[in-house]
């Protein structure tokens, strides 16, 4: 794979977002993301699997050189990309540092436990592109009325006023972020796998968070294809480029 570190060792995979600059999301990094996550869910000599990244960011969100290409096909293998993450039989530690921003939410929201760098900050960004979305993962992550706000918003919220709502389970220096994941994966494998596994089901049927997203995502992944066409996304995407404010006049 091109854009993704994928290690074994201890029974513990370890998937590494590895697209510099910032890991944003491509076409390319959203394929090697589902082939991952199928790989890790089949292979039974994976018992945990740890979701982290190099450099400063976890995920920037979508790449804007692609938003040219943004269409159907493309949704679609955004749809596989998530789906492999959120539906993973294997439990998820999400190591985030830096920026997790727009779509990068969604695979920080796969986690059934997340531990973050004091770096983080989260950051619904799609609004900001006139587009719509990370809704439905994000509602994994974060309240509904913060998530409200930051929707529509599209401002940022550092990780540090993400612990009182108790959705970050540690918050630690970024040197020492990997290692903190991995003792909990460890600490995961220390426990019959099997029972794990059922264990991690059990909690997913309680929240029934799997079917909610896929029940919701589609009107989301509906109204992005629908915002594309727009001017007003037109000139965010080209307000952003040029570093000026926009001008939008709801068409």
């Amino acid at each position: 794979m091109e854009f993704i570190k994928y290690e074994v060792n201890d029974h513990i995979c370890v998937i590494t977002l590895n697209r510099p600059p910032v890991n944003s999301l491509s076409l390319q990094l959203y394929k090697e993301i589902a082939e991952a996550f199928a790989s890790a869910d089949s292979d039974n000599d994976v018992w945990s699997v740890v979701l982290t990244s190099e450099g400063k960011h976890f995920c920037a969100g979508n790449d804007i050189s692609e938003f040219n290409i943004f269409g159907p096909d493309y949704v679609d293998q955004i749809i596989k990309a998530t789906r492999a993450a959120h539906s993973c039989r294997k439990p998820i530690i999400t190591a985030i540092k830096g920026a997790i921003m727009g779509a990068g939410l969604a695979f920080a929201a796969c986690g059934d436990i997340v531990v973050a760098a004091d770096t983080a900050k989260i950051n619904i960004a799609e609004i900001n592109m006139g587009l719509c979305g990370t809704l439905s993962e994000g509602q994994k992550l974060l309240p509904l009325p913060l998530m409200r706000y930051m929707a529509l918003t599209g401002e940022s919220v550092k990780v540090a006023e993400l612990e009182k709502y108790g959705i970050i389970m540690k918050i630690v220096p970024v040197e020492e972020l990997l290692d903190t994941a991995l003792e909990i994966a460890k600490t995961l494998n220390s426990k019959p796998p099997l029972s794990v596994w059922k264990t991690k089901a059990a909690l997913n049927n309680i929240a029934e968070s799997s079917k909610y997203i896929y029940r919701t995502a589609a009107f989301e992944y509906e109204a992005s294809l629908q915002l594309a066409k727009t001017e007003d996304h037109k000139e965010a995407y080209t307000a952003f480029l040029e570093k000026r404010a926009p001008e939008f006049h709801c068409k």
